[in-house]
């Protein structure tokens, strides 16, 4: 499905609606890859930013819930909490890298 706004849906539908697993491209070069409950994002999923940040961790109700795992651009890996959006607390975590 593509929308009006340049954003494009990939996934499944139930009753016309975002349900199920599905991947939502937006048009600023984001990317949510999840779960998708009653046309929100809801449940287990992904969300890539454009300046090559990521988010892994809980979504309910379009909103980030739950522990996730923020990586920066750089690699550094920050491991968060978040009630309905707002951010309750986080810790920062290095990634090694073997070479």
């Amino acid at each position: 499905m593509i929308y009006s706004n340049g954003d494009r849906y990939e996934g499944e539908w139930k009753n016309d609606l975002r349900h199920g697993k599905g991947k939502q491209y937006f048009k600023n070069g984001e990317l949510y890859l999840g779960n998708w409950q009653n046309d929100k994002c809801e449940g287990t999923g992904q969300y890539f930013y454009s300046n090559s940040e990521r988010f892994v961790g809980i979504f309910l109700n379009n909103l980030k819930h739950g522990e996730g795992l923020y990586t920066a651009p750089n690699g550094e890996e920050i491991k968060e909490l978040w009630i309905h959006g707002q951010k309750e607390s986080f810790g920062k975590y290095r990634k090694y890298r073997c070479r």
